[in-house]
């Protein structure tokens, strides 16, 4: 028969502790908060606060959702308020001796068939459990820091855990809109395992002068993706937690990348845990404060005396492949004239291709009309000043008409609002010719009857105002390379914002 957990104990109120706190309140089921002394009480009164504080400031629940929480959440520092409960969560400090004893205790408390979960982040479930007259009823149930944003829950199964108590563990999970994972009894389940050899590693590298902690931080974040550096990451979960961590798990697997980095050690015993007290690898404002102040090692931001930055004119690049391609959009979409070379007539198509979806809306017209344009000759200039023209101005139809003469016009029937749009330009002028999108633009552009060809392109799919004409037009850069092919002066023009 499956459990519905309606009340809930968790034992530690420190940040991680309160944050389970506030997850299960959320969800509707009553919170027995327990801590050693009065002191931990009121932190964990205190991180509870704080977060549901922050989220009805900033309009995540409502004032009659946040009392609710507060309701159902009793705070006392005396185990035996946990009598009632169907479940209980411990989330001490991860000290295994201490564990085992608190469990030993729930065992004399809690009733026949409540489930003990562990909180743990590295130490050894199946230890803890036999220190239970049942240890059936024993499972891991790891959340991450901060409980209430993360999603990711580890349900740790030992070789004893009984299959009801894992499976309504798992459905409880999923019931607080966790996304859990099954794990198997090592040390450090899977997230611990694979992260923290990369802090620690991160540690050794600041350690040993190799890079900042700034610059390690950003290579993380900006390089791989990662929402925070190493470091920075470290300053949140506390030294005083990683090195605990760090230290379960060599001890169990001996795996040099699990060795505590000795700069860790060092700065535990000297009180630097990171944001829970103020200072870590970095210093903040206060303790708890996520803000960060400069201090001794935070870098001026000048220039060192004597040194002047180049000025940088032109830019030239060497490859087609993704990262060569890459690397001409950026220095293109900073206003840079780009040089680059390839192997081959083909390849430079290639890379014109990439940048031609890149640089406009319409990516399947584009794909569908782009010509068969080989550049002649391995080096290419693209001066792409399409993109500057589509990023930088708007105009009005009447504006185009005083800078734009067409005396000829092809569309076809399938882009009537195009076409309708080159017709309100055919009425206005005379002296050039407009290409189309649903044309073969190269065939367009050879066959012009002056030196003067123009691109409109644009979302198809928009409607405009009272004239019918498209809103989102969008210039492509194929029409300027296929006019500069051939000799002929181009021009391109977008009502489109970029």
């Amino acid at each position: 028969m499956t459990r519905e957990f309606t009340s809930v104990g968790v034992i530690g109120l420190g940040t991680m502790g309160a944050g389970i706190v506030e997850v299960f309140a959320r969800n509707g089921i009553d919170v027995v908060a327990v801590d050693a002394d009065e002191s931990g009480v009121a932190h964990g009164k205190e991180v509870l606060a704080g977060s549901t504080g922050r989220a009805l400031r900033r309009e995540k629940m409502t004032q009659a959702e946040h009392d609710a929480l507060h309701a159902r959440v009793r705070f006392t520092t005396d185990l035996a308020d946990l009598a009632g409960c169907q479940l209980v969560v411990e989330a001490v400090p991860e000290h295994l001796d201490l564990k085992k004893q608190i469990f030993a205790r729930l065992d004399e408390i809690v009733g026949p068939e409540a489930v003990l979960a562990t909180n743990t982040s590295s130490l050894p479930v199946t230890e803890i459990a036999v220190a239970t007259r049942d240890p059936k009823r024993v499972v891991g149930m790891h959340f991450f820091n901060p409980a209430p944003v993360l999603q990711f829950v580890e349900v740790i199964r030992t070789v004893i855990t009984a299959d009801d108590v894992f499976e309504d563990v798992k459905a409880l999970a999923e019931r607080l809109g966790k996304k859990p994972v099954v794990v198997g009894d090592k040390a450090g389940f899977i997230a611990n395992a694979l992260l923290f050899g990369y802090l620690n590693h991160a540690v050794s590298m600041y350690e040993s002068k190799y890079a900042t902690r700034e610059d390690l931080d950003a290579a993380m974040r900006f390089g791989c993706g990662y929402p925070m550096g190493p470091l920075q990451l470290l300053d949140l979960i506390g030294l005083d937690t990683a090195y605990e961590i760090l230290d379960t798990m060599y001890k169990q697997g001996r795996d040099r990348l699990h060795a505590p980095s000795p700069i860790i050690k060092q700065m535990v015993s000297a009180g630097l845990l990171g944001r829970k007290s103020g200072r870590g690898f970095y210093t903040y404002a206060e303790p708890g404060s996520p803000e960060v102040v400069p201090d001794a090692w935070t870098p001026s931001g000048t220039l060192p005396t004597g040194v002047a930055l180049r000025e940088v004119a032109s830019v030239g690049v060497v490859g087609s492949g993704t990262m060569a391609t890459g690397i001409i959009e950026v220095f293109a979409r900073a206003g840079h004239p780009v040089t680059f070379v390839a192997r081959s007539d083909e390849k430079v198509a290639a890379v014109l291709t990439a940048l031609g979806v890149v640089f406009q809306g319409a990516v399947d017209v584009v794909a569908q009309n782009a010509p068969a344009f080989v550049a002649s000759g391995l080096v290419l200039v693209l001066l792409l000043v399409l993109m500057r023209v589509v990023g930088a101005e708007r105009s009005h139809l009447d504006d185009l008409a005083a800078k734009v003469h067409v005396d000829e016009f092809e569309a076809a029937a399938d882009y009537p609002r195009v076409a309708k749009f080159g017709a309100h330009l055919l009425r206005r002028g005379a002296g050039g010719d407009v290409v189309i999108l649903g044309v073969d633009i190269q065939q367009q552009v050879a066959h012009a009857t002056t030196d003067q060809v123009g691109l409109v392109a644009g979302s198809l799919q928009t409607l405009d105002h009272a004239d019918g004409v498209p809103t989102d037009l969008v210039a492509l850069e194929w029409m300027l390379a296929t006019a500069q092919h051939f000799g002929r002066a181009a021009w391109a023009w977008s009502t489109a914002q970029r």
